[in-house]
């Protein structure tokens, strides 16, 4: 009886700045679905033609929903 080997997606890493401070995210595109995740939440989409512009759009809308509900504080890095 042969195992096969489990492979998972490549993750990729990225950033965006959100009132003058970086958060980080990471997402990775299996079988044509964008999976991001980030301290703010994680969710599955559609990749479509540029997955990294998605993520980017996705984890600003994570961290307008963390301001809404008051914990965006939280995990920033970058410049104060």
């Amino acid at each position: 009886m042969s195992m096969e080997e489990k492979t998972y997606p490549d993750r990729t890493s990225f950033a965006v700045e959100f009132e003058g401070k970086k958060y980080e995210g990471e997402y990775f595109v299996e079988n044509g679905i964008l999976t991001v995740s980030s301290d703010w939440g994680t969710t599955s989409t559609q990749a479509g033609p540029n997955p990294h512009s998605i993520a980017r759009m996705v984890l600003r809308e994570f961290l307008e929903g963390a301001k809404r509900r008051g914990v965006l504080i939280r995990a920033s890095f970058g410049r104060q």
